[in-house]
């Protein structure tokens, strides 16, 4: 080398990102809720809270007509109309509410200004308290897919 050049030790900082550092279940657990009133779910997968998909059938006639579905002392109240064939999807991962036919499984519509207020609750491992209400409606079943996550 020449003897104005100097080797000189070099270090390079990354930084990275990891989007969804979390394992999920291949196999799911999925909770359905037939009936108004309170329904203990049990999550017996996961070691972490979880980011549930809610399936709502109810038909609603009414822009007056909300169910209410309380999970762990959090509030969604989903107003307004819903027909007979349509289901309410709130995914608490995507933070997106929509109606789905429930036939087919296509978007109908965004339904986020059918929600009272932006709520998304979580799912703790073991057991949750929930609680469905209606008024102006008839609740015809609540699904809820657990999305079970461990670290």
């Amino acid at each position: 080398l020449h003897p104005r050049v100097r080797r000189q030790r070099q270090m390079c900082i990354r930084d990275s990102i990891c989007p969804d550092p979390f394992g999920y279940a291949v196999e799911d657990e999925v909770f359905s809720i037939a009936a108004e009133g309170k329904t203990t779910v049990n999550r017996q997968k996961g070691n972490l809270i979880s980011e549930p998909i809610f399936e709502l059938k109810a038909i609603m006639d009414s822009t007056s007509s909300y169910v209410d579905i309380e999970v762990n002392g959090e509030l969604v109240r989903v107003k307004g109309k819903l027909a007979e064939g349509e289901t309410f999807v709130l995914d608490t991962a995507k933070l997106t509410a929509k109606v789905v036919d429930s036939n087919t499984g296509v978007t109908l519509r965004n339904a986020l200004s059918q929600l009272d207020e932006l709520v998304f609750p979580e799912l703790n491992p073991g057991g949750n308290e929930v609680l469905v209400s209606v008024s102006g409606a008839t609740f015809t079943e609540l699904t809820i897919q657990g999305r079970s996550r461990w670290v």
